[in-house]
């Protein structure tokens, strides 16, 4: 079926010859943004509750350093919602399919690549945001509980870098699983996947693997860009920020290739 010129256009409303810009605002405003957000920091809120006791055994209130251990050991629980903002990041592509708007979409942006294009990066300022409301889930918890115990963290220099890390890891999170959405096409086989992989498959794969190929998986990659002890490799937050964007790239050219033989409204 052969469609018009004015249908092939979707209605991005005032901003639609900025199809990029609409396509930021449209995701911050959509429900399930907030649904995904409200339910990774409540998580994580709780993820920090449930391990105050483990995270201050053996602290005392005078060794500021094991005081300031604790305190990152509870900021770096707002890595967590890395998994919340990539199945938000999935279903954002997944609604194109399941509203059967990708090729419409596809031919105002000027060609698929451009469209899959737009989609990593308008999902950016969504998981920036993630990654500063993780922080707070984390670290707030942490700072009621140290502060009943009489300990008070001293900020240094690995408390800002974690700090960014958890940000950046957030931000790329989000076109990561923009990624999966384009190879799955559906909602929930792409939450399954990206929930599998991240919290069980990478780790078996990582551990199956040898080490000098294991530390430039993804998950690695995220544990350096955090300053995390589990990360393997001496990899700088600099290289681990820019070996996940070329993560991203490489999947997204790929998820670009296949698609485009297949036919784009299935």
């Amino acid at each position: 079926m052969q469609l018009s010129s004015e249908e092939l256009q979707p209605k991005f409303g005032p901003q639609r010859r900025r199809p990029l810009t609409s396509l930021m605002l449209s995701n911050l405003a959509d429900p399930s943004w907030c649904w995904f957000l409200l339910v990774g920091v409540a998580m994580t809120a709780l993820s920090a509750f449930g391990n105050t006791e483990r995270y201050l055994d053996g602290v005392e209130a005078s060794d500021q350093e094991a005081v300031n251990e604790a305190g990152l050991l509870f900021l770096r629980l707002g890595f967590a919602l890395l998994v919340f903002v990539a199945m938000w990041g999935a279903t954002r592509v997944t609604a194109e399919f399941r509203n059967v708007t990708v090729a419409p979409s596809a031919a105002a942006c000027g060609g698929l690549g451009r469209l899959m294009a737009h989609h990593a990066l308008a999902v950016v300022p969504g998981g920036f945001l993630f990654g500063v409301a993780g922080l707070f889930a984390g670290a707030a918890p942490g700072y009621v509980a140290l502060r009943q115990q009489g300990m008070t963290v001293t900020p240094d220099g690995e408390f800002a870098r974690t700090a960014v890390g958890i940000v950046l890891v957030s931000a790329l999170a989000a076109p990561w699983g923009t990624c999966f959405g384009w190879f799955l096409r559906r909602t929930l086989p792409a939450v399954v996947v990206l929930v599998g992989w991240t919290m069980v498959l990478e780790t078996v794969f990582i551990n199956w693997i040898p080490e000098r190929v294991g530390r430039f998986l993804p998950a690695n990659l995220q544990n350096s860009l955090t300053l995390d002890r589990v990360a393997f490799g001496d990899i700088g937050q600099p290289a681990a920020a820019a070996l996940l964007l070329a993560w991203i790239i490489v999947l997204d050219v790929v998820a670009f290739l296949w698609m485009r033989s297949r036919d784009l409204s299935a």
